[in-house]
């Protein structure tokens, strides 16, 4: 079922949609961790709501379930949820955010933001604090690997979250920014500059320079919040860093 609904969402009949979302809540209980993790995925990213009787019912499903996640069921089902603005059931989030701890060192980097971008859209702002070290170093082993997008969800969560970032990781992620500037959106620059000012971190002269070029290579497709954003964050930076 959730394959189903993987597999199709894209200009899916609204009334099969239904049907099946009834069909689901009526089979919960046989879903495994993908087939949750893959509907609820895909309900979201088609924006049309999820019934209430089949979210409780995953979210019951999923809770039972969580020891079996892998990692990307479990950044999955969290992106989803809160991406549909859905109120996550405590005893489902203690659930998830335990078998993260367990599973911390198969995440790969897409899925370490995608959880804590989840957290903050969710509005917990104190993460299980083991969880919150261990996917910091594990951020940190693979920073090489971190797409631009990747970098700027992962420290604006952080500063929203009032997140204190460990100082390797902090060198790390700005590394990998310096190389991968080339790449960032314009959206990813201002989010990036603002999370390192509110976090009250002053960038490394190198980066500065790298993302000042690409927000001039891509100053026309920069949106009004992002501008301010931006210059708001120049704004907090040492002078010396803004001749």
């Amino acid at each position: 079922m959730g394959k189903l609904h993987w597999s199709v969402w894209k200009g899916i009949d609204v009334q099969l949609v239904g049907d099946l979302q009834e069909r689901a809540t009526a089979t919960a209980g046989d879903f495994d961790p993908q087939g949750i993790a893959n509907l609820v995925h895909s309900i979201a990213k088609m924006g049309i709501g999820m019934d209430a009787a089949l979210l409780e019912a995953m979210q019951g499903r999923a809770t039972v379930r969580a020891g079996d996640f892998k990692p990307q069921d479990v950044s999955s089902v969290m992106w989803a949820l809160a991406k549909m603005g859905v109120k996550m059931d405590e005893q489902l989030l203690e659930a998830m955010q335990q078998r993260a701890r367990a599973a911390v060192g198969h995440f790969k980097p897409q899925e370490v933001s995608n959880l804590f971008w989840a957290l903050e859209k969710m509005g917990i702002k104190t993460p299980d604090s083991a969880l919150l070290e261990a996917m910091q170093e594990r951020a940190r082993e693979t920073a090489r690997d971190f797409e631009p997008q990747g970098v700027s969800n992962l420290l604006q969560a952080f500063a929203k979250m009032g997140v204190t970032v460990n100082g390797d990781l902090l060198e790390a992620m700005q590394r990998q920014a310096r190389v991968r500037a080339g790449d960032f959106r314009a959206q990813g620059v201002a989010n990036l500059m603002w999370a390192l000012a509110v976090m009250g971190i002053t960038p490394e002269a190198s980066l500065l320079e790298a993302l000042q070029r690409r927000a001039a290579s891509t100053a026309g497709e920069f949106k009004t919040q992002e501008v301010s954003n931006l210059l708001w964050a120049h704004a907090c930076f040492p002078a010396a860093l803004n001749p």
